[in-house]
């Protein structure tokens, strides 16, 4: 089998939440908004899992396990906000069995202190002693929805939320990393719905 691209992996990533928000609209007349969080990251592993490739992927996978997985484990402790005792969630793995990529979904994304929890663990799982660890990226990912307001249009109000997290990202990855993009709206009749998503890869010399 080929080796998945990271593109095709990212775009999966977004397919799957555009599939997650038809597929609720479809069950029950209501959008994302009003589903759990995790209707989104199991529609998120079934595109990637229907991608052409060598594969394996695990959901809600323990932090700690994964880098010991990845042949990333040395003596001492685990930096703390890597909250090694928590579960990501998605892994997505090498054919091989290593761990490739850990894979965070929100929905709103509306909290920075959340936000951080995510940004805070990708960061410190791609840094940790990335010599022998096999994780290669990571992923942040989120839907949004608004409505038109009497100040802001729904477009307006969407891309200022994308823009805050834009500068959320830049502040904790910074220079040490590559950080890639994508932010798309889709109107609709009575209101308008987003995805994000943010491909984060350590930097060659790391």
């Amino acid at each position: 089998m080929p080796r998945l691209s990271v593109q095709q992996i990212e775009e999966a990533v977004v397919q799957g939440i555009e599939c997650a928000q038809k597929k609720y609209l479809n069950w029950a007349l209501l959008t994302l908004s009003s589903a759990p969080e995790y209707f989104i990251t199991m529609n998120v592993a079934e595109q990637i899992m229907a991608l052409d490739g060598a594969k394996y992927l695990t959901l809600e996978y323990n932090a700690k396990y994964t880098l010991e997985d990845a042949g990333a484990m040395k003596r001492g402790r685990l930096p703390k906000d890597l909250r090694a005792d928590g579960r990501v969630d998605i892994v997505l793995w090498y054919g091989k069995d290593e761990p490739r990529a850990i894979i965070e979904i929100k929905k709103f994304a509306y909290d920075s202190k959340q936000n951080e929890k995510d940004f805070l663990r990708i960061k410190k799982m791609l840094q940790y002693n990335p010599i022998n660890s096999s994780l290669q990226f990571g992923i942040f990912a989120y839907y949004d929805e608004a409505e038109d307001g009497i100040r802001k249009t729904a477009h307006q109000t969407l891309e200022g939320k994308d823009k805050r997290i834009r500068l959320e990202i830049k502040k904790y990855f910074g220079d040490e990393f590559i950080v890639s993009s994508s932010f798309q709206i889709i109107p609709e009749k009575d209101y308008s719905w987003s995805t994000g998503c943010f491909l984060i890869r350590p930097k060659p010399n790391r």
